[in-house]
């Protein structure tokens, strides 16, 4: 469970550089695939941090402890992440027209994302 989270942290990393490019591009229904792709894991992953799967020395993962004492605070951090997510589809697919509301959208989403690693990462 713990490499293949760590997988996802990866993936989900490229994606946002990706969407981040697509968007400067004008490209916004490519970027609206990365986004939905991490809008996915998003809602999958609370289920990656299970009793059991805390960091450790031997695992190498960054997740902070407060993940596993605060549950209740993190889920609800990656929900206001996935708002954020379907905030900035929304915009993409909305505002084509209007790249202010679009950079605002994508700034507003990494923001959460931004929040979370800073309360729940080592």
């Amino acid at each position: 469970v713990i490499e293949e989270r760590q997988n996802r942290f990866k993936q989900t990393s490229m994606l946002i550089k990706a969407a981040k490019t697509s968007i400067s591009k004008n490209n916004y229904s490519q970027a609206i695939v990365h986004i939905a792709n991490i809008d996915t894991w998003l809602d999958e992953m609370t289920d990656y941090f299970t009793e059991g799967t805390q960091a450790s020395v031997s695992n190498r993962s960054n997740a902070s402890l407060g993940i596993w004492t605060n549950f209740q605070e993190f889920r609800t951090l990656t929900e206001l992440s996935r708002s954020g997510a379907r905030q900035l589809i929304y915009a993409l697919d909305e505002n084509k027209n209007d790249n202010l509301k679009i950079k605002r959208a994508f700034k507003n989403f990494a923001k959460t994302c931004s929040e979370c690693h800073r309360r729940f990462r080592n």
